[in-house]
């Protein structure tokens, strides 16, 4: 498994990229260390939350959002997730499902929604909202909206990474013939930008 890339990520890239960077490579316990720790360097918490989120830890999660902001309208007020997409707070969604809190989860959902359909009323179409989108239907139970949206954003081609590395909310589809195209188109994509560039195409392991 050739790792050089994500070893020079580690060396010369962005600290945001790193905790991600580690734990694709499995360094779990390290990845742990350095989220935590950038987070610290830029005052993020949300950098926490995506963290947890790839971790599957939704304890952890609640336990940011719940010692960071008194409520969910105080996040809001410092990521009212107006623009690209929402990520976080769908992430925050998703820890309250898995942890049987239902009233939290039914606001963040609505939540969601409304950041969501703000952005369209804006006249966004870009693939990170497409992304939120499908990862909203996977909140709420929709799979066939979901597999519309991954492969309306499987025409975006590069960028959907986190399908193709298992992110546990889309695991219920990976079975699924549809997303397995979509991947394969996002992972073709992925491979002819990359021979532009003169690199080998991604380690299907990482």
């Amino acid at each position: 498994m050739d790792t050089s890339q994500f070893e020079a990520v580690l060396e010369r890239g962005s600290d945001l990229q790193k905790p991600f960077v580690l734990w694709l490579l499995g360094r779990k316990e390290e990845a742990r260390i350095t989220a935590n720790s950038v987070a610290a360097k830029f005052e993020d918490p949300t950098v926490l939350i995506s963290y947890y989120d790839l971790d599957s830890d939704y304890a952890a999660i609640i336990n940011v959002v719940e010692t960071s902001w008194a409520n969910l309208d105080d996040y809001e007020l410092d990521f009212p997730g107006f623009d690209f997409g929402n990520f976080e707070l769908a992430m925050i969604a998703r820890a309250y499902k898995m942890a049987g809190d239902e009233d939290n989860f039914t606001d963040a959902v609505s939540r969601l929604r409304a950041s969501l359909a703000i952005q369209r009323d804006q006249g966004s179409t870009h693939g990170t909202l497409l992304n939120s989108e499908a990862y909203l239907a996977m909140l709420v139970g929709d799979e066939e909206l979901a597999l519309k949206k991954i492969e309306e954003f499987a025409t975006y081609g590069i960028g959907l990474s986190e399908f193709s590395r298992g992110n546990p909310i889309f695991k219920p589809l990976e079975a699924d013939r549809r997303y397995q195209a979509a991947v394969a188109q996002i992972e073709a994509y992925s491979t002819l930008e990359r021979e532009k560039l003169g690199l080998p195409p991604r380690d299907q392991g990482l």
